[in-house]
């Protein structure tokens, strides 16, 4: 590893923790023709992983990208592994590719022809969505992808704050179920602070969110 890390031979993958896999598949996507494609088993993590960003940044600037299949070993396809065990069958072309397929927790085959967990996504939906890791993005179903898509198409990248509700924590021992934290303050609000405000027009698009929200789970 330590020879694969200082030599220039793999620029987009022998950083940081370097994995054989992502070398690997730097290396197939080199072996391709000027037409070629190659589908392969790897770990997720050369589509999600921090270490891996730059290599899956560069398929999807170079629209190189044509599928993206996500799997959990709960079923068993790969009998000598954990069942919590992720791979994925990633394609990458070597022509340009104008939109890229996507299924993320399948268990079994067949789940790779559910229309509710098959989703397509452009290069320029994944730069939308991910612009600061440039890593992909995972959706349960096709629902999930078009909701998160239309509400960055809509507002700017945002940053991580205000504080927790610890009442969360009591919703999920009591009822055994996740909460959804949906926030339409604003930096300026001073939430729990002297002037604490909340702005009319923040309240009306948290109704039009909501709405589509409701809309977009009805159909899962």
């Amino acid at each position: 590893m330590y020879i694969i890390g200082r030599i220039s031979t793999f620029p987009l993958t022998a950083t940081g923790d370097i994995n054989t896999y992502a070398v690997f598949a730097e290396t197939i996507r080199r072996l391709l023709g000027p037409s070629g494609r190659a589908c392969v088993i790897l770990p997720t993590g050369i589509a999600t992983d921090a270490t891996c960003q730059r290599f899956f940044a560069d398929l999807n600037e170079q629209h190189a990208l044509a599928s993206l299949f996500d799997f959990e070993n709960r079923g068993h396809l790969f009998t000598d592994l954990h069942t919590k065990t992720k791979f994925c069958l990633i394609t990458v072309s070597r022509e340009r590719v104008a939109e890229s397929q996507f299924a993320f927790f399948c268990q079994l085959i067949r789940h790779l022809s559910d229309p509710l967990r098959r989703f397509t996504l452009a290069p320029q939906d994944l730069e939308l969505l991910n612009p600061n890791t440039r890593t992909c993005p995972i959706f349960r179903t096709r629902a999930d992808a078009e909701l998160t898509r239309k509400i960055y198409q809509r507002v700017p990248v945002l940053m991580r704050e205000g504080g927790s509700i610890p009442i969360v924590n009591d919703f999920k021992k009591i009822l055994r179920a996740d909460s959804l934290l949906l926030g339409l303050a604003l930096p300026d609000d001073n939430a729990h602070s002297p002037n604490e405000k909340f702005d009319l027009d923040c309240f009306a698009k948290g109704q039009l969110m909501a709405a589509h929200l409701w809309q977009e789970l009805s159909k899962t």
